[in-house]
Protein backbone atom coordinates (compact mmCIF):
# COMPACT_ATOMS: atom_id res chain seq x y z
CA UNK A 1 0.00 0.00 0.00
CA UNK A 2 2.82 2.39 0.91
CA UNK A 3 4.47 1.60 -2.42
CA UNK A 4 1.33 2.70 -4.40
CA UNK A 5 0.97 5.82 -2.26
CA UNK A 6 4.54 6.93 -2.96
CA UNK A 7 4.06 6.27 -6.67
CA UNK A 8 0.88 8.40 -6.69
CA UNK A 9 2.67 11.30 -4.94
CA UNK A 10 5.55 11.11 -7.43
CA UNK A 11 3.13 11.28 -10.40
CA UNK A 12 1.31 14.26 -8.82
CA UNK A 13 4.53 16.26 -8.19
CA UNK A 14 5.84 15.50 -11.71
CA UNK A 15 2.53 16.67 -13.23
CA UNK A 16 2.63 19.99 -11.28
CA UNK A 17 6.23 20.64 -12.34
CA UNK A 18 5.35 19.88 -15.96
CA UNK A 19 2.45 22.29 -15.90
CA UNK A 20 4.62 25.05 -14.43
CA UNK A 21 7.58 24.47 -16.73
CA UNK A 22 5.75 24.07 -20.02
CA UNK A 23 3.21 26.83 -19.43
CA UNK A 24 3.04 29.03 -22.56
CA UNK A 25 1.37 32.22 -21.34
CA UNK A 26 4.44 34.17 -22.52
CA UNK A 27 3.60 33.51 -26.19
CA UNK A 28 0.43 35.55 -26.46
CA UNK A 29 2.01 38.60 -24.82
CA UNK A 30 4.91 38.57 -27.29
CA UNK A 31 2.50 38.16 -30.19
CA UNK A 32 0.50 41.08 -28.84
CA UNK A 33 3.63 43.18 -28.81
CA UNK A 34 4.40 42.33 -32.42
CA UNK A 35 0.85 43.32 -33.37
CA UNK A 36 1.30 46.60 -31.52
CA UNK A 37 4.49 47.35 -33.40
CA UNK A 38 2.88 46.57 -36.74
CA UNK A 39 -0.12 48.74 -35.85
CA UNK A 40 2.20 51.60 -34.99
CA UNK A 41 3.82 51.44 -38.41
CA UNK A 42 0.37 51.42 -39.94
CA UNK A 43 -0.29 54.58 -37.81
CA UNK A 44 -3.16 52.98 -35.92
CA UNK A 45 -1.64 53.12 -32.44
CA UNK A 46 0.40 55.80 -30.65
CA UNK A 47 4.03 54.66 -30.40
CA UNK A 48 4.41 55.83 -26.79
CA UNK A 49 1.46 53.69 -25.73
CA UNK A 50 2.97 50.74 -27.56
CA UNK A 51 6.30 51.18 -25.81
CA UNK A 52 4.58 51.28 -22.43
CA UNK A 53 2.77 48.06 -23.25
CA UNK A 54 6.04 46.42 -24.30
CA UNK A 55 7.61 47.36 -20.98
CA UNK A 56 4.93 45.51 -19.00
CA UNK A 57 6.40 42.50 -17.23
CA UNK A 58 4.95 39.16 -18.20
CA UNK A 59 5.58 35.54 -17.29
CA UNK A 60 7.76 33.32 -19.42
CA UNK A 61 9.70 30.18 -18.63
CA UNK A 62 12.43 31.54 -20.94
CA UNK A 63 12.78 35.02 -19.54
CA UNK A 64 16.10 35.91 -21.18
CA UNK A 65 14.82 35.27 -24.69
CA UNK A 66 11.58 37.08 -23.93
CA UNK A 67 13.61 40.03 -22.64
CA UNK A 68 15.69 40.17 -25.83
CA UNK A 69 12.59 40.14 -28.05
CA UNK A 70 11.05 42.98 -26.02
CA UNK A 71 14.25 45.00 -26.30
CA UNK A 72 14.29 44.37 -30.05
CA UNK A 73 10.75 45.72 -30.40
CA UNK A 74 11.68 48.73 -28.24
CA UNK A 75 14.52 49.59 -30.63
CA UNK A 76 12.21 49.42 -33.65
CA UNK A 77 9.60 51.67 -32.05
CA UNK A 78 12.29 54.13 -31.00
CA UNK A 79 13.58 54.28 -34.58
CA UNK A 80 10.09 54.96 -35.88
CA UNK A 81 9.68 57.94 -33.51
CA UNK A 82 13.03 59.42 -34.55
CA UNK A 83 12.09 59.15 -38.23
CA UNK A 84 8.72 60.77 -37.62
CA UNK A 85 10.48 63.62 -35.80
CA UNK A 86 12.82 64.23 -38.74
CA UNK A 87 10.01 64.09 -41.28
CA UNK A 88 8.04 66.64 -39.28
CA UNK A 89 10.71 69.29 -40.02
CA UNK A 90 9.79 71.10 -43.23
CA UNK A 91 12.82 73.36 -43.80
CA UNK A 92 15.50 72.08 -46.17
CA UNK A 93 18.18 73.48 -43.86
CA UNK A 94 17.28 73.02 -40.21
CA UNK A 95 20.13 72.51 -37.76
CA UNK A 96 17.71 71.10 -35.19
CA UNK A 97 17.58 67.88 -37.22
CA UNK A 98 21.26 67.14 -36.58
CA UNK A 99 20.48 65.37 -33.34
CA UNK A 100 17.68 63.26 -34.85
CA UNK A 101 19.91 62.20 -37.75
CA UNK A 102 22.61 61.05 -35.36
CA UNK A 103 20.11 59.19 -33.17
CA UNK A 104 18.53 57.56 -36.23
CA UNK A 105 21.86 56.10 -37.27
CA UNK A 106 22.50 54.84 -33.73
CA UNK A 107 18.99 53.38 -33.53
CA UNK A 108 19.32 51.43 -36.79
CA UNK A 109 22.63 50.05 -35.54
CA UNK A 110 20.84 49.03 -32.33
CA UNK A 111 18.14 47.18 -34.30
CA UNK A 112 20.74 45.20 -36.23
CA UNK A 113 22.61 44.43 -33.03
CA UNK A 114 19.44 43.24 -31.28
CA UNK A 115 18.52 41.13 -34.32
CA UNK A 116 21.92 39.41 -34.29
CA UNK A 117 21.62 38.82 -30.57
CA UNK A 118 18.17 37.24 -31.00
CA UNK A 119 19.49 34.86 -33.64
CA UNK A 120 22.26 33.78 -31.28
CA UNK A 121 19.72 33.14 -28.53
CA UNK A 122 17.46 31.16 -30.85
CA UNK A 123 20.41 29.09 -31.99
CA UNK A 124 21.42 28.29 -28.40
CA UNK A 125 17.86 27.38 -27.40
CA UNK A 126 17.70 24.86 -30.20
CA UNK A 127 20.56 23.01 -28.53
CA UNK A 128 19.21 23.35 -25.02
CA UNK A 129 15.57 22.38 -25.54
CA UNK A 130 14.53 18.75 -25.68
CA UNK A 131 12.71 17.25 -28.63
CA UNK A 132 9.41 17.72 -26.83
CA UNK A 133 10.01 21.46 -26.47
CA UNK A 134 11.51 22.37 -29.85
CA UNK A 135 8.11 23.72 -30.80
CA UNK A 136 8.89 26.60 -28.39
CA UNK A 137 11.90 27.68 -30.49
CA UNK A 138 9.84 27.40 -33.64
CA UNK A 139 7.08 29.55 -32.21
CA UNK A 140 9.55 32.26 -31.09
CA UNK A 141 11.06 32.30 -34.56
CA UNK A 142 7.61 32.73 -36.08
CA UNK A 143 6.86 35.60 -33.71
CA UNK A 144 9.97 37.51 -34.75
CA UNK A 145 9.23 36.92 -38.42
CA UNK A 146 5.77 38.49 -38.00
CA UNK A 147 7.35 41.93 -37.71
CA UNK A 148 6.68 44.15 -40.74
CA UNK A 149 10.15 45.42 -41.68
CA UNK A 150 8.99 46.86 -44.97
CA UNK A 151 7.43 49.80 -43.16
CA UNK A 152 10.80 50.61 -41.53
CA UNK A 153 12.52 50.52 -44.89
CA UNK A 154 9.89 52.92 -46.23
CA UNK A 155 10.53 55.41 -43.44
CA UNK A 156 14.30 55.23 -43.89
CA UNK A 157 13.94 55.94 -47.62
CA UNK A 158 11.79 58.98 -46.86
CA UNK A 159 14.47 60.32 -44.51
CA UNK A 160 17.12 59.73 -47.16
CA UNK A 161 15.15 61.82 -49.66
CA UNK A 162 14.84 64.65 -47.14
CA UNK A 163 18.58 64.45 -46.36
CA UNK A 164 19.37 64.69 -50.07
CA UNK A 165 17.77 68.14 -50.10
CA UNK A 166 19.87 69.33 -47.16
CA UNK A 167 22.95 71.49 -47.69
CA UNK A 168 24.98 69.60 -45.04
CA UNK A 169 25.71 65.91 -45.37
CA UNK A 170 25.96 63.32 -42.61
CA UNK A 171 29.65 63.88 -41.83
CA UNK A 172 29.22 67.62 -41.35
CA UNK A 173 26.02 67.11 -39.36
CA UNK A 174 27.82 64.70 -37.06
CA UNK A 175 30.70 67.15 -36.53
CA UNK A 176 28.34 70.00 -35.67
CA UNK A 177 26.40 67.77 -33.33
CA UNK A 178 29.54 66.77 -31.46
CA UNK A 179 30.49 70.44 -31.05
CA UNK A 180 27.01 71.88 -30.53
CA UNK A 181 28.13 73.95 -27.51
CA UNK A 182 30.54 75.96 -29.65
CA UNK A 183 28.34 77.37 -32.45
CA UNK A 184 24.99 78.95 -33.15
CA UNK A 185 22.90 79.79 -36.21
CA UNK A 186 22.46 83.42 -37.29
CA UNK A 187 20.63 84.26 -40.56
CA UNK A 188 21.43 80.82 -42.02
CA UNK A 189 25.11 81.36 -41.20
CA UNK A 190 26.89 79.09 -38.77
CA UNK A 191 28.84 81.21 -36.26
CA UNK A 192 31.56 79.16 -34.55
CA UNK A 193 32.60 80.42 -31.11
CA UNK A 194 35.97 78.63 -30.81
CA UNK A 195 38.93 79.01 -33.14
CA UNK A 196 39.94 75.39 -32.52
CA UNK A 197 36.49 74.15 -33.62
CA UNK A 198 36.54 76.50 -36.64
CA UNK A 199 39.90 75.11 -37.78
CA UNK A 200 38.67 71.52 -37.35
CA UNK A 201 35.55 72.37 -39.35
CA UNK A 202 37.64 73.42 -42.33
CA UNK A 203 38.98 69.86 -42.59
CA UNK A 204 35.50 68.37 -42.27
CA UNK A 205 34.13 70.79 -44.86
CA UNK A 206 36.77 69.86 -47.41
CA UNK A 207 35.84 66.20 -47.23
CA UNK A 208 32.07 66.24 -46.55
CA UNK A 209 30.38 69.46 -47.63
CA UNK A 210 28.17 69.12 -50.70
CA UNK A 211 27.70 72.87 -51.24
CA UNK A 212 29.41 75.91 -49.85
CA UNK A 213 27.56 77.36 -46.87
CA UNK A 214 28.36 80.48 -44.88
CA UNK A 215 30.41 79.51 -41.83
CA UNK A 216 32.28 82.16 -39.87
CA UNK A 217 34.45 82.41 -36.80
CA UNK A 218 32.86 84.71 -34.26
CA UNK A 219 34.11 88.29 -34.38
CA UNK A 220 36.70 88.39 -31.61
CA UNK A 221 37.36 91.95 -30.50
CA UNK A 222 37.85 91.32 -26.81
CA UNK A 223 41.22 90.79 -25.19
CA UNK A 224 42.08 87.76 -23.06
CA UNK A 225 40.90 87.46 -19.48
CA UNK A 226 43.68 87.90 -16.91
CA UNK A 227 42.97 86.53 -13.46
CA UNK A 228 45.39 87.61 -10.70
CA UNK A 229 45.44 87.87 -6.95
CA UNK A 230 47.67 89.75 -4.57
CA UNK A 231 50.40 87.69 -2.90
CA UNK A 232 51.59 87.98 0.68
CA UNK A 233 54.86 86.27 1.55
CA UNK A 234 57.22 86.24 4.50
CA UNK A 235 60.75 87.57 4.57
CA UNK A 236 63.16 85.41 2.55
CA UNK A 237 60.29 83.33 1.15
CA UNK A 238 60.48 82.61 -2.59
CA UNK A 239 57.42 82.04 -4.80
CA UNK A 240 56.80 81.64 -8.54
CA UNK A 241 54.65 84.57 -9.69
CA UNK A 242 53.28 82.56 -12.65
CA UNK A 243 51.36 80.44 -10.14
CA UNK A 244 49.28 83.50 -9.23
CA UNK A 245 48.31 84.41 -12.81
CA UNK A 246 45.78 82.74 -15.13
CA UNK A 247 45.30 84.00 -18.71
CA UNK A 248 42.61 82.60 -21.03
CA UNK A 249 40.39 83.64 -23.93
CA UNK A 250 36.80 82.69 -24.77
CA UNK A 251 37.62 82.21 -28.47
CA UNK A 252 41.31 81.28 -28.59
CA UNK A 253 42.73 78.38 -26.62
CA UNK A 254 46.29 79.67 -27.08
CA UNK A 255 47.10 82.89 -25.20
CA UNK A 256 50.53 84.45 -24.80
CA UNK A 257 50.88 85.70 -21.24
CA UNK A 258 53.89 87.19 -19.48
CA UNK A 259 54.65 88.68 -16.08
CA UNK A 260 56.71 91.87 -15.81
CA UNK A 261 58.15 92.82 -12.42
CA UNK A 262 60.04 91.42 -9.46
CA UNK A 263 60.22 91.62 -5.70
CA UNK A 264 62.94 91.62 -3.05
CA UNK A 265 62.12 88.91 -0.54
CA UNK A 266 64.80 90.16 1.86
CA UNK A 267 63.03 93.48 2.45
CA UNK A 268 59.63 94.24 3.88
CA UNK A 269 57.48 96.16 1.38
CA UNK A 270 54.94 96.09 -1.46
CA UNK A 271 56.06 95.34 -5.02
CA UNK A 272 53.78 96.01 -8.06
CA UNK A 273 53.76 93.30 -10.76
CA UNK A 274 52.34 93.88 -14.26
CA UNK A 275 50.78 91.21 -16.50
CA UNK A 276 50.10 91.39 -20.25
CA UNK A 277 48.33 88.86 -22.48
CA UNK A 278 47.68 88.63 -26.25
CA UNK A 279 45.28 86.23 -28.01
CA UNK A 280 45.56 84.77 -31.54
CA UNK A 281 43.39 87.56 -32.94
CA UNK A 282 45.86 90.15 -31.73
CA UNK A 283 43.69 91.47 -28.91
CA UNK A 284 45.64 92.35 -25.76
CA UNK A 285 44.86 92.89 -22.10
CA UNK A 286 46.76 94.22 -19.11
CA UNK A 287 46.43 93.73 -15.39
CA UNK A 288 48.52 94.01 -12.24
CA UNK A 289 48.81 92.70 -8.72
CA UNK A 290 50.96 93.31 -5.65
CA UNK A 291 53.50 91.12 -3.87
CA UNK A 292 53.62 92.07 -0.21
CA UNK A 293 56.63 90.97 1.84
CA UNK A 294 55.94 90.91 5.59
CA UNK A 295 57.48 89.72 8.81
CA UNK A 296 56.27 86.44 10.21
CA UNK A 297 53.91 88.23 12.59
CA UNK A 298 51.79 85.14 13.04
CA UNK A 299 54.73 83.15 14.39
CA UNK A 300 55.26 82.28 18.01
CA UNK A 301 57.48 84.84 19.78
CA UNK A 302 60.09 82.25 20.68
CA UNK A 303 61.87 79.15 19.43
CA UNK A 304 63.82 76.80 21.73
CA UNK A 305 67.02 74.88 20.99
CA UNK A 306 68.12 72.06 23.30
CA UNK A 307 71.76 71.17 22.59
CA UNK A 308 71.65 67.69 24.07
CA UNK A 309 75.36 66.89 24.29
CA UNK A 310 76.09 70.31 25.83
CA UNK A 311 73.19 70.23 28.31
CA UNK A 312 72.23 73.74 27.31
CA UNK A 313 68.85 75.30 26.44
CA UNK A 314 68.77 78.44 24.28
CA UNK A 315 65.59 80.48 23.81
CA UNK A 316 65.55 82.56 20.61
CA UNK A 317 63.28 85.50 19.81
CA UNK A 318 62.38 87.17 16.49
CA UNK A 319 64.69 89.76 14.97
CA UNK A 320 63.61 92.69 12.79
CA UNK A 321 63.43 90.43 9.74
CA UNK A 322 61.19 87.88 11.37
CA UNK A 323 63.89 85.28 11.98
CA UNK A 324 64.73 83.53 15.25
CA UNK A 325 68.20 84.95 15.77
CA UNK A 326 67.90 86.99 18.98
CA UNK A 327 69.07 85.05 22.04
CA UNK A 328 66.58 85.71 24.84
CA UNK A 329 67.60 83.15 27.49
CA UNK A 330 70.33 80.55 28.04
CA UNK A 331 69.74 77.80 30.62
CA UNK A 332 71.90 75.02 31.99
CA UNK A 333 69.99 71.72 32.02
CA UNK A 334 70.29 67.99 32.49
CA UNK A 335 69.24 65.84 29.51
CA UNK A 336 68.71 62.07 29.56
CA UNK A 337 71.43 59.71 30.69
CA UNK A 338 73.00 57.78 27.82
CA UNK A 339 71.37 60.21 25.35
CA UNK A 340 67.93 59.28 26.67
CA UNK A 341 66.45 62.55 25.39
CA UNK A 342 65.25 62.09 21.77
CA UNK A 343 66.58 64.44 19.09
CA UNK A 344 64.18 66.00 16.57
CA UNK A 345 61.79 68.89 15.99
CA UNK A 346 58.77 69.17 18.27
CA UNK A 347 56.25 71.71 19.58
CA UNK A 348 55.31 72.40 23.18
CA UNK A 349 51.97 71.55 24.75
CA UNK A 350 50.35 72.29 28.08
CA UNK A 351 51.89 71.12 31.37
CA UNK A 352 51.22 71.63 35.09
CA UNK A 353 52.59 73.58 38.06
CA UNK A 354 53.25 70.24 39.73
CA UNK A 355 53.63 67.20 37.49
CA UNK A 356 54.02 63.53 38.42
CA UNK A 357 57.29 62.02 37.14
CA UNK A 358 58.62 58.47 36.80
CA UNK A 359 59.59 56.78 40.06
CA UNK A 360 56.86 58.39 42.16
CA UNK A 361 58.57 61.78 42.30
CA UNK A 362 57.34 65.27 41.33
CA UNK A 363 58.55 68.16 39.21
CA UNK A 364 57.61 71.84 39.30
CA UNK A 365 56.46 73.80 36.23
CA UNK A 366 56.25 71.01 33.68
CA UNK A 367 55.92 71.83 29.94
CA UNK A 368 55.40 68.93 27.56
CA UNK A 369 57.81 68.60 24.59
CA UNK A 370 56.76 65.26 23.10
CA UNK A 371 55.14 62.19 24.67
CA UNK A 372 56.49 61.81 28.21
CA UNK A 373 59.47 64.14 27.58
CA UNK A 374 59.05 67.40 29.53
CA UNK A 375 60.80 70.57 30.63
CA UNK A 376 60.60 70.57 34.44
CA UNK A 377 62.51 71.35 37.61
CA UNK A 378 64.85 68.94 39.34
CA UNK A 379 62.64 66.22 40.94
CA UNK A 380 61.15 66.45 44.44
CA UNK A 381 60.43 63.47 46.68
CA UNK A 382 56.93 64.87 47.26
CA UNK A 383 54.81 67.88 46.32
CA UNK A 384 56.70 69.89 48.90
CA UNK A 385 59.03 72.71 47.83
CA UNK A 386 61.34 71.83 50.74
CA UNK A 387 61.76 68.21 49.67
CA UNK A 388 64.13 68.59 46.69
CA UNK A 389 66.42 65.78 45.49
CA UNK A 390 69.45 68.02 46.10
CA UNK A 391 71.93 65.43 44.85
CA UNK A 392 70.18 65.52 41.42
CA UNK A 393 70.21 69.30 41.53
CA UNK A 394 74.02 69.19 41.74
CA UNK A 395 74.05 67.17 38.47
CA UNK A 396 72.66 70.07 36.41
CA UNK A 397 74.91 70.59 33.40
CA UNK A 398 75.38 66.85 32.91
CA UNK A 399 73.24 64.03 31.52
CA UNK A 400 71.26 62.76 34.48
CA UNK A 401 67.53 62.43 33.76
CA UNK A 402 65.43 59.58 32.37
CA UNK A 403 64.83 61.64 29.22
CA UNK A 404 63.22 64.88 30.35
CA UNK A 405 65.03 68.22 30.27
CA UNK A 406 65.66 69.23 33.90
CA UNK A 407 66.09 72.90 34.82
CA UNK A 408 66.30 75.04 37.91
CA UNK A 409 62.92 76.13 39.27
CA UNK A 410 63.60 79.68 38.05
CA UNK A 411 64.25 78.52 34.47
CA UNK A 412 61.42 75.93 34.36
CA UNK A 413 59.02 78.59 35.67
CA UNK A 414 60.09 81.08 32.98
CA UNK A 415 59.38 78.53 30.24
CA UNK A 416 56.06 77.57 31.87
CA UNK A 417 54.76 81.16 31.93
CA UNK A 418 56.39 82.65 28.82
CA UNK A 419 56.45 79.93 26.16
CA UNK A 420 53.11 79.61 24.28
CA UNK A 421 51.66 76.23 23.42
CA UNK A 422 52.90 75.24 19.95
CA UNK A 423 56.35 76.77 20.30
CA UNK A 424 59.00 74.96 18.27
CA UNK A 425 61.60 72.91 20.19
CA UNK A 426 64.67 71.64 18.32
CA UNK A 427 66.72 68.98 20.14
CA UNK A 428 70.08 68.11 18.61
CA UNK A 429 73.77 67.46 19.31
CA UNK A 430 76.20 70.21 18.38
CA UNK A 431 78.36 73.05 19.54
CA UNK A 432 77.27 76.00 21.63
CA UNK A 433 77.06 79.06 19.31
CA UNK A 434 79.97 81.48 19.36
CA UNK A 435 79.57 84.16 21.99
CA UNK A 436 77.17 82.09 24.10
CA UNK A 437 78.32 80.98 27.57
CA UNK A 438 76.87 78.08 29.50
CA UNK A 439 75.50 79.50 32.78
CA UNK A 440 77.12 78.36 36.01
CA UNK A 441 74.82 76.63 38.49
CA UNK A 442 76.07 76.68 42.11
CA UNK A 443 76.12 73.40 44.02
CA UNK A 444 74.14 72.64 47.16
CA UNK A 445 76.10 71.60 50.24
CA UNK A 446 74.56 68.43 51.62
CA UNK A 447 75.23 69.57 55.15
CA UNK A 448 73.23 72.76 54.66
CA UNK A 449 69.84 72.60 56.41
CA UNK A 450 68.31 74.41 53.42
CA UNK A 451 69.35 71.70 50.99
CA UNK A 452 65.71 70.65 50.41
CA UNK A 453 65.01 73.94 48.61
CA UNK A 454 66.01 74.98 45.10
CA UNK A 455 68.11 78.12 45.60
CA UNK A 456 66.52 79.76 42.53
CA UNK A 457 62.91 79.31 43.67
CA UNK A 458 61.37 82.78 44.22
CA UNK A 459 58.81 81.46 46.71
CA UNK A 460 58.69 83.82 49.76
CA UNK A 461 59.16 80.79 52.06
CA UNK A 462 62.51 79.85 50.47
CA UNK A 463 65.14 79.98 53.25
CA UNK A 464 67.89 80.68 50.78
Amino acid sequence: MKKYLLFFIFILVFTIIGVIYFHDDGYDSIEDKVKLVNQVFLKQVDSFSAMRDIQINHHSTKRELDKEISSYLDSILNTRMIIESILSKSSSFDINRIEEDTYLFDSIVAINSQSNKLNRYLSSFKKILSEDNKHRTKKYTEIVSLLNKKEIDCYVKKVSRVSDNMVLDAGTLEFLNQNKDYWYLENETIIIKKRRVFDEYQNVKNSHLKEEISVKLINDSTGPVIETKNVTIYLNQKVSLENYVNCYDEVDDEVTCWVDGSYDSSKVGEYPINVEAVDQSGNSSESSFVVKVIKKVNQKPYSIDVIRNQNVVIVYGLDDEGEYTKIIKVFTCSTGSNNGTPTGNYTTSKGAVWGALFGGVWGQYTTRIVGSILFHSVPYYSRDKGNLEWEEYNKLGTQASMGCVRLTVRDAKWIFYNIPVGTAVHIYDGSIPNGVAKPYTPKIDGSNPNRGWDPTDDDYSNPW
